[in-house]
This record gives structure tokens, sequence and C-alpha cells, in this order.
């Protein structure tokens, strides 16, 4: 019983939540700014200014261990 408790509250907060944030408006620099910050962000292994970010892709490989080989002579 104290679990359906718990949900039902939990549900009924998160709605609140969520009507209060639908009513939230946000000053339009506000969201110039993020952008700014979005794009920035996005491109910064390009910018020369800032320093320069190592894509997953261009990281090289460790070097391949030297394997152990046997020669068998008959």
């Amino acid at each position: 019983m104290q679990v359906w408790v718990a949900i039902v509250v939990l549900l009924f907060i998160g709605a609140q939540f969520v009507d209060w944030l639908m009513t939230l408006t946000l000053p339009w620099p506000l969201y110039g700014v993020a952008g700014v910050l979005l794009a920035i962000a996005s491109n910064r292994r390009f910018s020369p200014s800032l320093p320069p970010v190592e894509p997953e892709e261009a990281r090289t490989p460790p070097p391949p261990q030297p394997s152990i080989s046997f020669r068998i002579n008959p």
C-alpha cells in the first residue's frame, strides 16, 4: 500500500512540474546565448583558438604485440 501511495504522489508531483514547465517562458536573448554556446561546443575541434579535441576515430590504436612463433624442424 505504501508503494502505491508513493507512486501516486510522484505522478502528481511530475504532472505539476510538467504543468509549471509548460507555462515557463524564457527571454529571447537566453535562447541566443544558448545557441551560441551550442555552436561553440559543436565546432570546438575546428577552432584554432581553443585547445584541439581529437575525434574518436582519429586515435591511433596501440602497436601490435609481438607474437611468439615456433619453428619445428623435421
